[in-house]
């Protein structure tokens, strides 16, 4: 689903002024996942030629800021605190101070269809996924750090791990030292 530009919230004003939405493209359409829907989403809507659009919104934690989750429906908060069944959609928006963010939209569909994928929303680097068979990738931004990884839901998401750098340790003798003593002559 493509919003306008001019999408608004319901939710408590906030210190920081909205920078305007030049563009928004799709990264990747296709899987069905199964996610629960915090029951703190924050409801909101978008005009459009159809009328306006109704949402919920909820956010997962990347390093430096977040991944936002849209859940769209005609009467969205019946999701809120539910488990639900989602067609996905993965986008990327730009803004007019030239800053890039990923969103994912989610188009809930019957509980009969099956689940076929998992989403995960981390804080690493794309490089830093074991990206394997049928998996989706898309890497924020800076100023944020993390990935959406998108596998088929028999899959594992595996982190590449680096062993910690240690400092090396100053071997300490085991034996027991002899006190020194030290004569002075008068």
């Amino acid at each position: 689903m493509l919003p306008s530009m001019d999408a608004t919230s319901k939710a408590t004003s906030s210190p920081f002024v909205p920078v305007k939405v030049l563009d928004r493209k799709m990264l990747w359409k296709g899987g069905i996942i199964g996610m629960t829907v915090p029951s703190t989403a924050e409801e909101g809507e978008y005009p459009s030629e159809a009328g306006p659009q109704k949402f919920v919104r909820f956010a997962q934690n990347v390093k430096g800021g977040v991944v936002n989750f849209f859940v769209h429906d005609a009467e969205p908060t019946r999701f809120c605190g539910t488990r639900i069944v989602a067609e996905v959609e993965i986008w990327e928006k730009v803004l007019a101070d030239g800053r890039k963010f990923l969103y994912v939209d989610l188009d809930p569909t019957s509980h009969a269809m099956p689940v076929m994928h998992r989403i995960a929303v981390m804080s690493v680097k794309k490089k830093d996924v074991l990206v394997q068979k049928g998996f989706v990738t898309c890497e924020t931004s800076a100023p944020l750090v993390g990935v959406i990884v998108i596998a088929p839901i028999e899959s594992k998401i595996i982190i590449k791990v680096k062993a910690p750098v240690r400092k090396p340790v100053q071997a300490h003798s085991t034996k027991t030292a002899k006190p020194r003593t030290t004569v002075v002559e008068a």
